[in-house]
């Protein structure tokens, strides 16, 4: 399965705002992440549980080596 979310983006309307426009946040999908937070644990255990390679499972599903790699060292 594949998810794709466009967050939104806000602005606040006052000229004095700190923050003038910041997006939608979520717990389960970290800024500038490939893979949910979910799929980064099954990762991780398939590697560490059944000796599952990471090109493996980077084919399975869809994306590159460094992506499936940066959710297991994390």
């Amino acid at each position: 399965m594949r998810l794709v979310w466009s967050k939104r983006r806000f602005s606040c309307p006052d000229p004095d705002c700190p923050q003038q426009t910041w997006t939608e946040r979520s717990a389960e999908f970290p800024d500038r992440r490939v893979l949910s937070a979910k799929a980064g644990r099954e990762c991780t255990r398939a590697v560490g549980e059944e000796a599952r390679s990471v090109a493996s499972l980077a084919r399975w599903l869809c994306v590159s080596w460094a992506t499936v790699m940066s959710a297991v060292r994390n």
